[in-house]
């Protein structure tokens, strides 16, 4: 049989068409844009920023945690009440917290003092103080051990030692220095004021907490009052003008042992149910 003459045919590769290709360069250059925007705005961002975005994710869990433990408690018995204002302390601050971080995020600088977030955060910790009174008021009268009373002379000379300190160091210069605003000097002396309050009603719950040697019941109450000296902590540091990621770190810490004293107390709450 006669071989034919006819020649193999060749399938032809289609290739690229010029459009697909201008269409994957346009798209590869938006990439390299994005990559390149979003490395700038990094940038920009500091440990502060990031300390921040933490301190608002943690407080958001202290404000669902308190809520729960609310929920728990229900409306009966005294301690209830200060419960629900400390629910409303936090939950004020943590607005503040938002308002502050925000801010700091939009203008990538330091946030204006004092400014809106203050205002936030004074009636927050306002809250805060009555409630942590409500509430060791409410454990005085329950009948339940505080403890002797030269114990909380110690408290009392603690703080005031530490009062007598920041007024001498940080206050009175401060007031004597004509480059700060008024209101710059009244709202940090109100910060003062609420930090050493704050301080006085957190050290007295935890030596209630002390009383209980262990067990769920002094773990709640510690978290509680640890919570609370570390955020005072937190607002001195800011104050008197250390390093702010000392101060984001102590509230970091603050917000996460409120969170596990308010799970704690939902837990006592709940097997009493």
């Amino acid at each position: 049989m006669a071989a034919s003459s006819t020649p193999p045919r060749i399938e032809k590769s289609p290739g690229v068409r010029p459009s697909s290709a201008i269409a994957i360069g346009a798209v590869a250059a938006i990439a390299v844009l994005a990559i390149i925007t979003v490395w700038d705005l990094l940038a920009l961002f500091t440990t502060l920023h990031i300390l921040d975005a933490i301190e608002c994710v943690t407080l958001l869990g202290s404000v669902i945690s308190l809520w729960g433990l609310v929920r728990a408690m229900g409306t009966e018995g005294a301690a209830s009440k200060g419960w629900m204002i400390l629910f409303g302390g936090v939950s004020t601050y943590f607005a503040g917290e938002i308002v502050f971080t925000t801010h700091r995020f939009v203008t990538i600088s330091q946030v204006i003092f004092p400014s809106v977030a203050d205002l936030f955060f004074v009636t927050g910790q306002l809250l805060i103080v009555a409630a942590l009174l409500w509430l060791i008021l409410a454990y005085s009268t329950s009948g339940l051990p505080m403890g002797s009373s030269s114990s909380y002379l110690v408290v009392l000379i603690v703080v005031a030692s530490l009062a007598i300190f920041l007024v001498g160091r940080f206050t009175l210069p401060m007031w004597a220095d004509p480059s700060f605003s008024y209101g710059w000097k009244l709202v940090t002396t109100i910060y003062s004021s609420l930090d050493l309050a704050t301080l006085c009603a957190a050290l007295v719950l935890l030596r209630v907490a002390i009383l209980f040697r262990g067990g769920v019941v002094a773990q709640g109450w510690a978290a509680i009052a640890v919570a609370f000296v570390f955020m005072t902590a937190g607002d001195t540091f800011f104050g008197i003008g250390v390093d702010e990621r000392y101060a984001g770190l102590a509230f970091l810490a603050s917000y996460a042992s409120l969170t596990f004293g308010a799970l704690r107390h939902a837990e006592i709450v709940r097997s009493m149910k």
